[in-house]
C-alpha cells in the first residue's frame, strides 16, 4: 500500500505557525490508532491521544479506514488547539507513539515544534482509557449513523471557508451597527485579517465574509482601502500580516 503524501499549511489542518503559537508544558501524550471489532457496524479504526500523567483523553478519531499520517497530523493538531478536556490549550514536550514508516514524514515537523517523539508499542494511558471508555463511546456514536442536517451543517454547505476557518482556530464577529447595517471581522491569532461594514443585511454579510477568508486563505495580499464618509463608516480594510 503506497504511503500517502502529508499535506502541511493553507488547507490542512497541521499548521504549524498556530500550533506554536501555544504554549508548551511538561506533558507526555500517547498517540495511536487500533482496529476495532464492531458486531454492528463493522471494524473500525480508533484514534485517541491520552495525557499520560492525568490518563484523560484529549482527541479522538473514528476511522471507517486504516489511518494516515495526516489522520496522524490532524489528530494531533486537535489535541494541541481544541482539546476535549477543558484546560489551557498547549502543546506537549513528548509524544509516544509506535513505530510506524507512515508515520516518518510528520515527525521533523513535530521536532521543529520542540516536540520529542519517542517510538514504543508500550502505550498503557491509551490501553487503559481505550478499555474503559474510549472503545464503547466510539460504537455508541458510530450506532447513531451519519448526522443528520442541521443548522450548523447546513451553514458549513453554505460557508465551507467560513466553517473551515473556525475548525482550525480562526474567529469571526458579527455585529449589528445600529441600524446602520453590519460589520464582519475574521480574526486570527488576534489579529485582523478582514474587515467589511457594507453589509446591509445578515446574508451579505455572511457572504462578505466568505469572500474575504477565501482571499486571505488564497494569501492574496490586501491592499489597505479607504473608507467611505458616510454616517455609517462604511468600507473595508484587508490585512495579511
Amino acid at each position: 500500500m503506497a504511503i500517502m503524501k502529508l499535506k502541511l499549511g493553507k488547507g490542512s489542518s497541521f499548521v504549524k505557525s498556530r500550533l506554536r503559537h501555544h504554549p508548551q508544558e511538561d506533558d507526555v501524550w500517547e498517540v495511536d490508532f487500533q482496529p476495532i471489532p464492531d458486531d454492528e457496524k463493522g471494524e473500525f479504526w480508533l484514534g485517541m491521544v491520552v495525557d499520560q500523567v492525568v490518563g484523560v483523553e484529549l482527541a479522538h478519531q473514528e476511522l471507517d479506514a486504516p489511518p494516515t499520517v495526516n489522520d496522524l497530523a490532524r489528530i494531533l493538531a486537535e489535541a494541541i488547539q481544541r482539546p476535549i478536556v477543558e484546560g489551557s490549550r498547549h502543546r506537549p514536550s513528548t509524544i509516544l507513539l509506535r513505530d510506524d514508516p507512515q508515520w516518518k514524514e510528520l515527525l521533523p515537523h513535530l521536532q521543529e515544534l520542540g516536540i520529542e517523539v519517542v517510538k514504543t508499542n508500550m502505550l498503557p494511558a491509551w490501553k487503559e482509557v481505550a478499555e474503559d471508555s474510549g472503545i464503547e463511546h466510539a460504537k455508541q456514536m458510530r450506532s447513531f449513523g451519519p448526522p443528520k442536517i442541521t443548522q450548523d451543517t447546513l451553514l458549513a454547505t453554505m460557508f465551507p471557508t467560513i466553517a473551515e476557518w473556525v475548525r482550525r482556530g480562526g474567529r469571526i464577529e458579527i455585529g449589528d451597527q445600529g441600524g446602520c447595517g453590519f460589520v464582519v471581522r475574521a480574526i486570527d491569532e488576534g489579529r485582523l485579517v478582514f474587515k467589511d461594514t457594507e453589509a446591509r443585511t445578515l446574508d451579505e454579510a455572511m457572504t462578505a465574509l466568505e469572500r474575504g477568508i477565501a482571499e486571505q486563505v488564497d494569501n492574496e495580499r490586501g491592499r489597505d482601502g479607504g473608507r467611505s464618509s458616510d454616517r455609517c463608516g462604511h468600507g473595508q480594510v484587508r490585512r495579511s500580516d
